[in-house]
């Protein structure tokens, strides 16, 4: 988990300096992060981030001040982590913008709608809120743990809609027909490159 957070993290302030292209053969992926840890083995993979496509107005104004700026609502980002004590997962990690600073809580509290018409309630981990001051708003994170099964539901259909739960406002994310596309193929590059490396010295 420690890794999941260190990299989104990084993503949010658009600085990885660690981060270097790496390619899934089999799928011509572009990966963000393919890495085995040289000190204790493990396995580090996490996907280019997807944006749902959708942009909202941000508190900012342009430099013209002719109207807000705007800023994607929503970015998702696909990920494998293991760690030190032989635990190891799949996360999807969903970063949001909102314009109050609202509380959340850890739980069942992210849903996803796939074309074929299913829902999937996934654990979501949450985060301590950001505050972005080029946008002049609150950045969340909302990373969620997926089982394998959860995984392969997403990998193998298509994501229409997420819904994110706080305590006090339930917010839905629509994804773009290419956005749906492009994290479809995010979750299959992860899967690859993890394949890839299941059997390593």
């Amino acid at each position: 988990m420690k890794h999941i957070l260190y990299v989104c993290g990084l993503w949010i302030g658009c600085v990885i300096p660690l981060v270097v292209p790496a390619q899934s053969d089999s799928l011509d992926c572009k990966l963000a992060i393919d890495q085995i840890d040289e000190f204790d083995s493990t396995l580090l993979v996490v996907a280019r981030p997807v944006s749902t496509g959708i942009l909202i107005p941000t508190k900012n104004m342009s430099e013209e001040l002719d109207g807000p700026t705007f800023t994607d609502e929503a970015k998702l980002l696909v990920s494998y982590a293991e760690g030190t004590d032989g635990t190891r997962s799949f996360f999807l990690t969903i970063v949001t913008p909102e314009y109050e600073f609202m509380k959340t809580e850890d739980g069942y509290n992210v849903f996803f709608k796939l074309d074929d018409g299913t829902y999937l309630k996934v654990w979501n981990v949450a985060h301590r809120a950001e505050y972005n001051r080029d946008l002049l708003m609150w950045m969340y994170y909302h990373t969620c743990v997926l089982p394998p099964e959860a995984y392969h539901m997403l990998r193998n259909g298509r994501v229409e809609k997420i819904r994110i739960n706080y305590p006090t406002l339930k917010k839905t994310l629509n994804m773009t027909g290419r956005a749906q596309a492009e994290l479809q193929r995010a979750l299959a590059c992860v899967w690859e490159a993890v394949k890839r490396r299941a059997v390593r010295p």
